[in-house]
């Protein structure tokens, strides 16, 4: 296998700001630009991330036909880029319109690969008026179809969202989940970081750490944390992150007094310092058609493992894993009174037991599910791939 194949990369978001999206990409990329000569292409500004990746800067307009215009500019700008530096293949993390880059890796007679991370319609719902619902979804149904097609290969975070381009004519697919830099997200002292945040010692702290939607599930944590709370005096609960669901949060769980602590929206190199705190960390996620279609990869998981931490999450296809490996326990979706149940199993856990599965959780963030691993299969997959 060449290991001078030059990749280029669009990722139609802007790479500057927190977020799980940003995070994936610029990870992938650093795992990526290891072992291959690669360029960057997306909305300025540069990811001050990967200041030793090439980038070129493609516009995003603000408003509508924001993602046709962007493809449109994104032609122009990988096939000025492609003339000179040659790519051998363009990697792109899809978004509702990718017809932009398809055309320019056929101008330049290289393979187009699709990576998956949602399906359009449902994450268009997710955030908006969903009136015009079925119809948006008719045609980013029938645009998919055809971009699966047209595309060389796709690469898809979950099983789900595989079976979904195989069964709509895709040629090639590679499943390749979120992961975490085991270097970046390394276990911390839970005893430093309960007295930075002023938290009980002794405590029994369960944790999360993510963007404040919906879809996350977090009323479910904070019911389950208040049916807790009375027979387990010294159980806190920990919240890192911000969003449209924070202020509904903070009123539901003021019961809690003390005993729950917002911080806010942090850095995501601060974030595993806090994190330290926790004995259980959580992702509830909510059991809505989106998570139930296309499955779960949360990036939050990965990092969670990483820190040598017990996970209890929602048994949603993708998280299968966590009960196979041993890595937590996973509970009924959408119900706060079997998230409690599980959450009071692992707290009670002998100590012995809880630092077994964190060890194991920390050997797997080290083994299948750091982003070398997963970009190097990525890659392994990307260059069998023809045009």
């Amino acid at each position: 296998m060449r290991c001078d194949r030059r990749w280029f990369y669009l990722a139609p978001l802007s790479l500057g700001v927190h977020g799980g999206q940003a995070t994936h990409v610029a990870e992938f990329c650093e795992a990526l630009a290891r072992s291959r000569p690669l360029a960057l292409f997306g909305p300025p500004p540069a990811p001050a991330a990967l200041p030793m990746i090439p980038f070129v800067p493609v516009s995003l307009p603000a408003r509508p036909p924001r993602e046709l215009v962007f493809q449109a500019r994104a032609a122009r700008a990988l096939l000025l880029a492609g003339q000179p530096l040659k790519p051998d293949v363009i990697y792109v993390r899809a978004a509702a319109f990718n017809l932009g880059a398809i055309m320019a890796a056929r101008r330049l007679g290289i393979p187009c690969i699709l990576e998956l991370n949602g399906l359009p319609a449902l994450e268009y719902e997710l955030e908006h008026d969903t009136r015009s619902a079925p119809a948006r979804r008719m045609f980013y149904t029938l645009l998919a179809r055809l971009e699966y097609r047209l595309a060389s290969g796709i690469v898809a975070v979950t099983p789900q969202l595989a079976m979904v381009a195989r069964q709509n004519g895709a040629r090639a697919v590679h499943v390749a989940p979120n992961g975490v830099n085991p270097h970046r997200f390394v276990p911390g002292d839970s005893t430093v970081a309960r007295r930075m945040l002023g938290i009980p010692l002794d405590a029994q702290v369960v944790g999360f750490a993510g963007n404040f939607a919906a879809w996350q599930g977090l009323d479910l944590l904070v019911e389950a944390v208040l049916q807790l709370a009375p027979t387990h005096p010294r159980l806190h609960l920990l919240l890192i992150g911000d969003g449209v669901e924070r202020a509904r949060l903070e009123a539901r769980a003021a019961p809690l007094g003390a005993r729950v602590r917002f911080t806010g929206r942090l850095p995501h190199t601060h974030v595993p310092q806090v994190l330290a705190t926790c004995d259980v960390l959580a992702a509830p996620l909510a059991p809505i058609e989106r998570n139930w279609r296309t499955g779960v990869s949360p990036l939050k998981v990965f990092e969670y493992l990483a820190l040598g931490r017990p996970v209890l999450a929602a048994a949603l296809p993708g998280m299968e894993f966590i009960e196979v490996m041993r890595l937590g326990a996973l509970f009924p979706p959408g119900a706060a009174a079997a998230l409690a149940e599980r959450l009071q199993w692992l707290l009670n856990l002998p100590y012995a037991e809880r630092a077994a599965i964190g060890a194991r959780a920390r050997a797997a963030a080290e083994g299948s599910f750091a982003w070398t691993t997963i970009v190097d299969g990525v890659i392994t997959f990307v260059e069998e791939v023809r045009p």
